[in-house]
């Protein structure tokens, strides 16, 4: 029976399709290892960089890629402190940077573009402090990002190479003009702030979880 038992939670294990994290539970590990806690409050980034769009890194690649094997990495901070990452290619069925500027939250809420990423940070100075989170299989992993603000609508990547922090990308901003009810992208990271070990205060989660129930019985 005890072999039984042991081969049903080997094949269990080694297997793709099965959400590992129910015997390996890494949040705590993840929690530990996060630099930056999410509170829930508006962060004024607005008066710092311009939060009406994304940020792209500045070449000479045009914004939609013009091939199959190429895609174009975009990151988008929100007022209340959370971030998105998501990717463009040639295959979401826009075509233009006008699709794109007067399109992008319905592209985004149809999942014709994917969010990559989402996360929290938080801003110290001149440096945003960006984590991203996803679940890797069995275990959450954490991707820090360090992002230098240069003027209102530039952004300077940091890096650490061989011990020394530089600057590796610059990031510039790509407008956004569509007018829409679906503008608050915030809404988007509601599966993020469900995890309760993110937050910087239990409590703050906890009213936010009310204040979600109350809005999910207005909605029925």
């Amino acid at each position: 029976m005890k072999e039984t038992i042991v081969i049903i939670i080997l094949m269990l294990t080694f297997s793709s399709c099965w959400p590992g994290f129910i015997l390996f539970d890494t949040k705590k590990e993840a929690k530990q290892e996060t630099t930056v806690k999410y509170s829930n409050n508006d962060m004024n980034i607005e008066k710092l960089i311009n939060t009406n769009g994304f940020y792209i890194k500045k070449d000479n690649f045009p914004l939609i890629p013009e091939n199959d094997s190429t895609f174009r990495y975009c990151v988008m901070f929100l007022t209340d402190g959370t971030m998105i990452t998501f990717y463009l290619d040639n295959k979401g069925g826009y075509h233009t940077e006008c699709d794109i500027k007067n399109n992008l939250y319905k592209y985004i809420n149809t999942r014709k573009i994917r969010i990559f990423n989402r996360g929290i940070y938080k801003v110290v100075n001149d440096t945003i402090y960006a984590n991203s989170f996803f679940l890797n299989q069995y275990f959450w992993c954490v991707v820090k990002h360090k992002y230098k603000i240069e003027g209102y609508e530039r952004l300077m990547f940091l890096d650490i190479v061989n011990g020394k922090q530089k600057c590796i990308d610059e990031y510039v901003f790509f407008p956004i003009e569509e007018q829409t009810e679906m503008l608050d992208m915030r809404y988007v990271n509601r599966p993020l702030k469900r995890h309760k070990w993110l937050w910087e205060s239990e409590g703050d989660w906890n009213k936010w979880k009310k204040e979600e129930k109350i809005r999910k019985r207005k909605m029925r």
